[in-house]
């Protein structure tokens, strides 16, 4: 099966999604998560990174 992945680069991490599964990778470090969480990426865009590493963790633990 032959994967699409979608590449976005933001302020400072990059966004990779392919189907439901999306990858951020910020600072180094990276973060797994579906794709209901897509939107908090956007939403979050502007925050620091402790405060999206907050919500990735929170994101990936309701997934």
């Amino acid at each position: 099966m032959e994967r699409h992945f979608l590449l976005r680069f933001s302020f400072a991490g990059l966004l990779l999604q392919s189907g439901s599964q999306c990858l951020y990778v910020l600072a180094g470090q990276t973060f797994f998560f579906t794709a209901q969480c897509v939107e908090l990426f956007h939403l979050y865009a502007n925050r620091t990174f402790t405060e999206k590493q907050k919500d990735w963790n929170q994101c990936q633990r309701a997934a």
